[in-house]
């Protein structure tokens, strides 16, 4: 019999691992580093300080 050309489910296979490897580490990465209060904490407040309150960013950081 001759070769099809087509694609063999290994090869295949393999390539989808890696790639839903690499999602499960990209949002896990996302998901421990954002949730971290220091850092999705001190954006709304570093904001409200700068737009509000009209603090410059030097004072801003001295007081968070």
């Amino acid at each position: 019999m001759a070769s099809t050309g087509t694609v063999t489910p290994e090869h295949h296979e393999k390539g989808n691992s890696l790639f839903y490897a690499a999602i499960v580490i990209v949002i896990g990465f996302l998901g421990t580093s954002l949730a971290q209060p220091q850092v999705l904490g001190r954006i709304p407040i570093q904001n409200l300080l700068k737009n509000e309150l009209h603090v410059d960013r030097s004072r801003i950081h001295g007081l968070i």
